[in-house]
């Protein structure tokens, strides 16, 4: 999991340089693993912050849970160290501050309308 500004910065450096093998393969990714119920935990808990700082009680959000299908994906990592050596890239938002940006600005635009937002998107 990335945030598409660490992803637009990866393609940008990748396009500028020149690689001796034009079919390299890198990994583009923050190099933490990560599972679905973190992401729903650091979701829920970033919206939660939001209705406390906009002044609501925060409601329950509830996360219903049910078992994993045949094939999927339960814990994303990527082994990032070729890009960071070719390229110098590495992830530069936190996970859990990229969340709460996203956050924020989704439910201002909830709330507020389009173009209304106190978040905008970098």
């Amino acid at each position: 999991y990335l945030h598409v500004d660490d992803v637009v910065r990866a393609l940008s450096m990748c396009m500028t340089n020149r690689f001796e093998d034009p079919f390299t393969i890198l990994n583009v990714g923050s190099g933490i693993a990560t599972s679905v119920n973190q992401i729903a935990e650091l979701t829920t808990a970033a919206f939660r912050e939001w209705q406390i700082d906009a002044g609501e009680t925060p409601a329950a959000i509830p996360v219903t849970r049910l078992d994993a299908r045949k094939g999927e994906l339960l814990r994303c990592f990527l082994d990032c160290r070729r890009i960071r050596q070719t390229t110098g890239w590495a992830a530069g938002i936190e996970l859990e501050s990229g969340i709460k940006e996203t956050t924020r600005w989704f439910a201002s635009e909830l709330v507020g309308g389009v173009g209304q937002s106190s978040v905008a998107p970098k």
